[in-house]
């Protein structure tokens, strides 16, 4: 790719014009994929060349002589989507992203744990009644001592012992925030 900086004249523009779909493609999977990509055996040489070179080669082949350079792509916030990687309705909403190409970075309560800092962050945006899954059995099943006198911080601290209480799936991205998987509201934010 060294070539491209030292093509003359016409040959640099046409290379340039030749280029700049895979640029269009590149900041595109660069809003997507944010998870490792999983490839089978090694890629080959040459893609790991072209694709090391790229950050020097782009600059290059957005000349000002030709109109308005690309830009590199504006930052996105990163949406989380957080709850239980086994649960059913976690694998739909996964399903739902995955269909739609959208990025996201996912947080198992069950290998990570879940802190009461975060926990009282939401139920301040939407209430903790709303966080907390009386209807799944890890709930069902206390002692009704616990189960008694619910207030915010008894439930923060049974769903920070049991994530499982945890209403899931609990998708985030700045201050936007969803409890539980309704596909319309979905589309909303990430429209």
């Amino acid at each position: 790719m060294e070539f491209l900086k030292q093509a003359p004249g016409e040959a640099a523009d046409e290379i340039a014009v030749a280029l700049e779909p895979l640029y269009l493609e590149t900041r595109h999977l660069a809003r997507l994929e944010t998870r490792p990509m999983v490839l089978d055996g090694d890629p080959p040489a040459s893609l790991m060349a072209s694709l090391r070179n790229l950050p020097d080669i782009l600059p290059d082949i957005t000349r000002r002589d030709r109109g308005p350079t690309l830009s590199p792509p504006e930052p996105r916030m990163t949406l989380h989507l957080f709850g239980i990687k086994a649960c059913d309705t976690m694998k739909k909403a996964r399903v739902f992203l995955d269909e739609r190409a959208v990025a996201y970075a996912f947080h198992d309560y069950k290998l990570e744990g879940v802190t009461a800092e975060r926990l009282a962050e939401w139920a301040a945006k939407v209430g903790w009644e709303k966080l907390l899954n009386r209807s799944g059995t890890t709930f069902r099943k206390l002692p009704e001592a616990d189960r008694a006198d619910l207030d915010e911080a008894k439930a923060i601290a049974l769903m920070v012992a049991q994530p499982s209480m945890i209403k899931r799936p609990v998708l985030a991205r700045g201050d936007d925030l969803l409890v539980g998987f309704r596909p319309e509201e979905w589309e909303r934010l990430l429209g």
